[in-house]
């Protein structure tokens, strides 16, 4: 039986001649692991007293809501929350919180499972669980579960009307009859019309046992088709490796969909706290990254493996054993294992031809403990392994594939709200949509003293001459890129003489000596200065150190340089310019005869020469 699907139209923009998509092709969806619930059925079994199993405090011009759980008791909700576990264990998107002084991070959009919050029985050793406040503490047993839950405050609602996407809403009307006074908190006591409950497969949860039961240091690969559920499935073994280990290594794979960083990057990151959220409400600086340009390595298949090779190896040489821990008060305490720190692989979900031996290659480098393969929706049987009697060390798990519901959005869609939430975002658990892309003042760049180099990747970028880099860069996306000193004197600067630091054709710096630190955009260029306008969120000590520019494939949606300020809307202006003066775009009616109206539809089925098998 499908899921529910809210069939409610949202608003469209009213000048917008490239909004997100509300379609989605069959090869390039993501599926829910989801229950579906008809409008009467409960979702939630907590039923609020005050000053009962509700209470309410005030501190630093702040409301914290506490909530005192019984056995198996659950809450259900939408919004943005910080959650403080008190006493006592829950349950939250199939990941355990047990009790301690942590904060997390809670976002729980409408247009996603909801987020439901269940007691259970988990005990832990190696967290310090904080005092119970006295005002509850003499009103409850010792067996019952006491949470708090405060505003988020983190500004990520702005994103509704940055991408005027229904991924991004995280406020619905609450049903409970009861004020819990939060104003980014919407408890839901029963299922609505699009309402669907996170639930995980058995096998899932027999897989997350026995890893946080492994003695020795974890690699773990997870793959499988696209759609299967590889990505819940990480973020779930991330959060129960968590509870063992101070930190987990992240190495994120696939440049589609990624789960830290905007598309066309792979990375390694350092975890140190529990994934409760889809991938655009936790960007995060990367402990090393390279720029693929794509959301396929289709197009550069050996650029994209020694990208992998680069960040295995860095992860050998500098995380497992050797990374550095920083003191961050009583809770850095947390998971104090001296086996190393995991490491957890998330692979892209192309499971043949070009995609399987690459994969093939990638396991080659690994010494994994655990690898997860996902069976093939529709197909039966198991995504091919490889040969798993000849790997006596390594644990192999089939994994169910999660439920096929109807997908309401397309990655295109998700991959946009992604590079909006990466260019809005401020720091940790902030966004700033105050000021659209095109009316923020930028970073003047001077090339010939700032950049040493400019690459172009991906397809049909080797035929881009000099004379036409610049029209190329302007509006693009770029990567910045550090360079090791001993490979940089390699990237010997162009002659004076030279319109821009550009040679046509250059393959980008090796990976194995160069580090991707972000993305920007170039809003602007000023040939007869010399100079780039771009807009990054990278931190200035950061930024001082790209020298190298790199531009791909990946492109901003022309709707995310566009002033979604209604006042604007009002005037159809766009930073202050008339719409029918802005230049590089054309406003019509919105005719399918338009050039450039109809979807672009686009062949993977084809490579080239280079590509093939046989080249790898």
């Amino acid at each position: 039986m499908e899921a529910s699907k809210d069939t409610s139209r949202e608003p469209t923009r009213a000048y917008s001649p490239s909004g997100p998509t509300n379609g989605s092709l069959p090869y390039d969806t993501e599926m829910q692991d989801t229950v579906t619930l008809d409008s009467t059925d409960p979702v939630s079994s907590f039923i609020p007293t005050l000053n009962q199993n509700v209470f309410f405090t005030n501190t630093d011009d702040s409301l914290q809501l506490y909530l005192v759980l019984k056995a198996s008791n659950s809450l259900s909700f939408v919004g943005t929350v910080a959650i403080t576990v008190i006493q006592g264990s829950v349950s939250l998107f199939g990941s355990i919180i047990p009790a301690s002084a942590l904060r997390h991070s809670v976002y729980a959009p409408k247009n996603y499972p909801l987020a439901t919050l269940e007691a259970i029985s988990y005990s832990s050793t190696l967290m310090t669980a904080p005092i119970v406040p006295d005002f509850i503490r003499g009103t409850i047993p010792a067996s019952d579960t006491v949470i708090m839950i405060e505003d988020l405050r983190s500004g990520i609602q702005g994103l509704r009307q940055v991408c005027s996407s229904s991924l991004a809403v995280f406020e619905v009307p609450t049903d409970f009859g009861f004020d819990f006074k939060l104003r980014e908190f919407f408890p839901i006591r029963y299922a609505g019309v699009s309402s669907t409950l996170f639930s995980t497969p058995p096998s899932w949860n027999s897989a997350l046992v026995d890893v946080e039961n492994a003695e020795s240091c974890v690699e773990a690969l997870v793959k499988g088709p696209k759609g299967s559920g590889k990505s819940t499935f990480v973020r779930m073994l991330v959060n129960r490796l968590l509870l063992r280990h101070r930190h987990v290594a992240y190495l994120d794979c696939d440049p589609g969909q990624t789960e830290f960083t905007p598309p066309g990057m792979v990375s390694l990151h350092i975890i140190t706290e529990p994934i409760l959220g889809p991938p655009f409400t936790h960007p995060l600086q990367p402990f090393k990254a390279h720029f693929i340009g794509s959301t396929t390595m289709q197009s550069s298949p050996h650029h994209y493996q020694a990208c992998i090779a680069a960040l295995l190896e860095t992860y050998r040489l500098d995380v497992k054993y050797n990374y550095e821990v920083v003191d961050q008060g009583p809770e850095s305490l947390i998971g104090t294992g001296t086996s190393g720190i995991p490491l957890v692989i998330n692979n892209f979900g192309w499971n043949k031809g070009l995609g399987a031996e690459v994969t093939k290659s990638i396991e080659s480098q690994l010494d994994l403990t655990h690898v997860y393969t996902f069976e093939s929706p529709g197909m039966g049987g198991t995504w091919s392994t490889n040969d798993e009697s000849k790997v006596e060390s390594t644990s192999f798990f089939s994994l169910e594939p999660i439920k096929q519901s109807k997908p309401d959005h397309g990655q295109s869609e998700r991959r946009s709200l992604m590079t909006m939430s990466y260019f809005h975002h401020q720091n940790r658990n902030k966004w700033n949509t105050d000021l659209p892309l095109c009316s923020r003042p930028p970073w003047e760049v001077t090339w010939a003293d700032a950049i040493d180099r400019i690459f172009l990747i991906g397809s049909g970028s080797e035929d881009v001459a000099t004379s036409e880099v610049l029209r190329a860069l302007n509006g693009g996306i770029v990567a910045l890129l550090t360079v090791d000193p001993a490979a940089s004197r390699g990237l010997q600067r162009m002659e004076a003489k030279a319109i821009v630091p550009y040679t046509q054709g250059a393959d980008p710096p090796d990976p194995s000596c160069s580090n991707c630190i972000g993305i920007a955009l170039v809003r602007g260029v000023r040939a007869s200065l010399g100079t780039l306008h771009i807009l990054t969120p990278v931190a200035p000590e950061l930024l001082a150190h790209a020298r190298v520019l790199v531009m791909g494939e990946v492109k901003l949606p022309i709707w995310g340089m566009l002033d979604f300020r209604a006042e604007a809307k009002d005037i159809n202006q766009i930073a202050g310019v008339k719409m029918t003066a802005v230049p590089f775009l054309h406003w019509s009616e919105g005719s399918d005869e338009t050039p450039g109206a109809k979807r672009l539809r686009v062949r993977r089925n084809l490579m080239r020469k280079n590509q093939s098998i046989s080249h790898l």
